[in-house]
């Protein structure tokens, strides 16, 4: 599935690191900690979560032993801790490594509780590794502001007809605003798009996000960068034709690559000028894929076409033998 959820998993990498060590707010050491229950385990966390200078080592060495336990002490370990960022960071990733089976409530009351974004990031990775069905909690994500770009994608990758219905339904609702709820939606589109979409809805797909960038033009630079590079991934004519020029596109030395099949099918067919200058201006931007083959083989079997067209001739040889 091209760069699905690549968002998701930079950011389950970044939480992986914080859960060995890393801090995304450290916890204040003088504050009172509620008493976690009668766990040793449980106290050697709090105290490691309120030093400061704590070593990444003994965070790993805590962590070890929270994987060791059954799945019903750390459950009931996590639900005694949902009020401290640190410590449910690292019960978590004990959960997450040796496959816990949590229930669903359980994860719905971290999902609810307090906790920083980062760590709630964590438990919705835990959902999406998990071998039990998840769908249900991941849905009910999708409503919420902080989570729902991410649990929109994460649960695509479970159940892509009902990711998409959700996206569909928060397009849908579009007030002008580009928040990162609308965002994960059209990330979700843009996948289905680009492995079922039809003309028509690629083409109604790009008339949307164009307006959505015109909106965000006078604030919003990232947004308006993060739209054109969902349509330059769609893999299709219009979406090329759509980035080949847009200075909001900031992936022209890949977008060959994110069109591949949409060059091999024009570089593989009857050429006109038109297909030819678009396909030669994707490879002269592109710097990651190489289409020499199939360039060589459409100017063997085309000489008429070329002989007609000099200039493309020239811009092919150049392409060719770029690096030479």
């Amino acid at each position: 599935m091209k760069r699905i959820a690549y968002v998701l998993i930079a950011a389950a990498l970044a939480v992986g690191l914080t859960a060995c060590g890393a801090r995304s707010g450290p916890e204040d050491a003088s504050v009172a900690y509620p008493d976690p229950g009668s766990t040793e385990l449980g106290q050697e966390i709090r105290l490691a979560a309120s030093d400061e200078e704590t070593d990444p080592e003994a965070i790993a060495a805590l962590g070890e032993k929270a994987a060791a336990m059954t799945d019903g002490e750390l459950a009931e370990l996590i639900e005694a801790n949902l009020d401290s960022s640190i410590v449910a960071r690292a019960l978590i990733a004990a959960a997450k490594g040796n496959g816990a089976d949590l229930s669903d409530d359980l994860l719905s009351k971290l999902f609810e509780s307090g906790l920083d974004t980062d760590v709630k990031l964590l438990a919705l990775d835990y959902c999406s590794e998990s071998a039990k069905d998840r769908t249900d909690v991941i849905a009910k994500l999708t409503d919420d502001p902080e989570l729902a770009s991410f649990a929109l994608r994460a649960l695509y990758e479970k159940d892509p007809d009902r990711a998409v219905g959700i996206a569909d339904g928060i397009i849908a609702e579009y007030d002008g605003s580009c928040g990162s709820r609308l965002m994960g939606a059209l990330h979700v589109k843009q996948y289905y798009l680009h492995e079922n979409g039809s003309d028509e809805e690629i083409a109604d797909y790009i008339a949307l996000c164009d307006e959505i960038a015109k909106g965000c033009k006078k604030y919003d630079d990232s947004a308006r960068a993060v739209l054109a590079d969902l349509i330059g991934s769609i893999d299709s004519r219009k979406g090329l034709e759509y980035v080949i020029d847009n200075p909001d596109y900031i992936e022209k030395s890949k977008v060959a690559w994110y069109n591949s099949s949409t060059v091999a099918s024009i570089l593989s067919g009857e050429p006109d000028a038109e297909s030819i200058d678009l396909v030669f201006r994707a490879l002269e931007a592109d710097r990651v894929v190489d289409f020499g083959v199939l360039l060589r083989e459409n100017l063997e079997k085309n000489p008429g076409f070329y002989e007609k067209h000099p200039e493309l001739t020239e811009r092919a040889d150049k392409i060719l033998n770029r690096g030479s």
